[in-house]
């Protein structure tokens, strides 16, 4: 009795997966690849629009060829830095100076660099918010400084993410809270973030257009065989793609029967009243 329910659980699962298949349907957001040479591998960067709508971990992120049927493909994570402008605000509270970064395309940002032209010696405190977090979480602490004389200068007035960039932590919203103590708050002009950029790589079919979907509420991470082996891909020629202006997809007109959701149902209870049927025999039997 204890291997039919067994075989029924088994069952159950299995049933349960094939039917969880992905429909290129339930993605949101989609990009053109742009892409030119016949090399065998293509590759492009991950912009900030894909960065700002896509899964923190990047893990609804699908490649489609023109036949709407999924491409397998990798991440390079970290392969290159860019910086840009920060977006954000400076409140003063106590005489402490508080700068709010907003990160609205989750960046994984790794450096923040405060722009000032005084000279100045302060401690700071920094903290970060996202999703998992509706208080303000400790990140780190620090010194920053600026001294221009005309017999010394020296200056670190970089706030280093690097050791946390590891954690996908991927802040909604950076604080850092600069204790001027009796001294004026600094004159800030700008600050910039330096942050990492990824690296999708995949192997061309007999496709001539591709696609990059992201933004889905049912994708989960997928897994290629050409993950186990991009070490070796890496060292091949590949050709650095571009990708197109945002596509943005009606979903109002994408509101339809979840039918995997419906058969998963159907199977459960199929198998839970099979199970209970069997159940019943066998005792009558005994």
């Amino acid at each position: 009795m204890k291997k039919i329910l067994v075989s029924f659980i088994v069952m159950l699962f299995f049933s349960i997966n094939i039917f969880a298949d992905e429909n290129i349907h339930d993605w949101r957001f989609s990009k053109e690849i742009y892409h030119n040479s016949d090399n065998e591998y293509k590759s492009f960067l991950l912009d900030e629009e894909v960065y700002r709508y896509s899964k923190y971990d990047l893990s609804d992120i699908r490649i489609i060829n023109q036949k709407n049927e999924f491409v397998p493909y990798y991440i390079f994570n970290k392969y290159s830095k860019k910086i840009k402008n920060a977006d954000f605000d400076i409140n003063i509270e106590n005489n402490d100076t508080v700068i709010s970064i907003n990160n609205k395309d989750n960046l994984n940002i790794n450096d923040i660099k405060i722009i000032s032209q005084d000279d100045f010696k302060r401690d700071y405190d920094i903290y970060y918010k996202n999703n998992k977090y509706k208080e303000f979480q400790n990140l780190d602490s620090g010194t920053i400084y600026r001294i221009n004389l005309e017999n010394h200068k020296e200056e670190k007035n970089n706030i280093s993410l690097e050791s946390f960039s590891n954690y996908y932590i991927k802040p909604d919203i950076i604080k850092i809270v600069i204790y001027n103590e009796d001294d004026r708050p600094i004159d800030i002009d700008g600050i910039q973030i330096n942050y990492y950029v990824d690296k999708i790589v995949f192997k061309k079919d007999n496709s001539k257009k591709y696609k990059v979907l992201f933004e889905s509420e049912y994708a989960q991470t997928p897994s290629y065989d050409i993950q186990s082996y991009k070490e070796y891909i890496e060292k091949e020629n590949q050709e650095m793609c571009t990708l197109s202006k945002l596509i943005e997809k009606n979903m109002k007109d994408n509101k339809k029967i979840n039918y995997k959701l419906i058969l998963n149902i159907v199977v459960i209870l199929i198998s839970l009243i099979l199970v209970i049927v069997i159940m019943r025999k066998s005792s009558h039997i005994k």
